[in-house]
């Protein structure tokens, strides 16, 4: 009974609810956490802009290359550029 009433109307939709998720002190999630629907939804459609159903269309692999998508157009995926010919000179004099 999710409101106090035995037959209640929304006694169906309680499966979506799951149990509340503990984080370790790392960040990562306990084993046997429910999926976390609530971030990836906050990410689709605060970060990406989707609509709802286009969240829910969405298969992980479109999901995770819109995120990369992004991060790329936004600059953020950037790695490490290697030093160049006068950086690399000046390690090379210093510690060489």
């Amino acid at each position: 009974m999710c409101c106090g009433v035995q037959h209640c109307s929304c006694a169906p939709f309680r499966w979506w609810r799951g149990k509340r998720r503990s984080r370790r002190r790392d960040g990562q999630l306990e084993q046997g956490d429910p999926f976390p629907w609530r971030e990836w939804m906050r990410i689709a459609l605060g970060g990406l802009g989707w609509r709802p159903v286009d969240f829910w269309d969405a298969t992980l692999t479109e999901f995770f290359e819109a995120i990369h998508g992004r991060n790329e157009a936004n600059g953020v995926d950037e790695g490490p550029k290697p030093p160049s010919k006068g950086e690399m000179d000046a390690l090379l004099a210093k510690y060489g």
